[in-house]
C-alpha cells in the first residue's frame, strides 16, 4: 500500500513541476511580446479652433495621418489661419476626435511592434456628469509614418 501512495505522490509532484514550468514559460512569452512594443515619443499640439469644428471636417474616431504640408492645409487650413508649423521632411501629423462624457484628463501613447502597424492609445479620465464633450488629440511624431501604415485606435475610458 505504501508503494502505491509513493507512486501517486511522485506522479502528482511530477505533474505539478510540469504544469509550473508551462505556466512560467507562458508568462515569459507574454512579457517578451509586451516588451517588443516600442513606444514612440510624440509632441502634442493645440489646435486653436472650437472642438465642434471637428464634426464638420473629420469623421468621428477616424485617425488621420498627414505627411505633407499640402495634405495638412487641405485637412485643417479651411478653419485655421495659423496652422502650427511642422517639418514634414522629418515628422508626420496625426489627429483624431470623438465624443464622450465629461473629460477631466487625457493621456496619449503611441507605440508599435512592426514598421507598418501602430497603436494609438488614448486614456480618458471621465467625470460624473451628463454633458457630452468633444475631445481630440493632435500631435506630430519624431519620425515619418509610412503612408500605408495601419493605425489602431484604442480609447480607454475610466472614472
Amino acid at each position: 500500500m505504501k508503494q502505491k501512495q509513493f507512486k501517486i505522490s511522485t506522479i502528482a509532484l511530477a505533474l505539478i513541476v510540469v504544469l509550473s514550468i508551462g505556466f512560467f514559460s507562458a508568462c515569459e512569452e507574454k512579457e517578451d511580446s509586451q516588451n517588443s512594443l516600442k513606444e514612440y515619443p510624440i509632441t502634442e499640439i493645440s489646435i486653436n479652433i472650437g472642438t465642434d469644428v471637428f464634426k464638420d471636417l473629420l469623421n468621428d474616431s477616424q485617425v488621420y495621418v498627414v505627411n505633407t504640408q499640402e495634405e495638412y492645409e487641405a485637412l485643417l487650413g479651411s478653419c485655421l489661419n495659423n496652422l502650427p508649423q511642422i517639418d514634414f521632411s522629418r515628422h508626420s501629423f496625426v489627429v483624431v476626435w470623438s465624443e464622450t462624457g465629461c473629460v477631466l484628463d487625457k493621456s496619449v501613447e503611441f507605440f508599435t511592434n512592426s514598421t507598418s502597424s501602430y497603436n494609438l492609445k488614448i486614456n480618458l479620465h471621465l467625470g460624473d456628469c451628463t454633458a457630452v464633450d468633444i475631445w481630440y488629440t493632435a500631435f506630430y511624431t519624431n519620425f515619418k509614418i509610412n503612408d500605408n501604415a495601419i493605425i489602431n485606435l484604442d480609447v480607454n475610458k475610466y472614472y
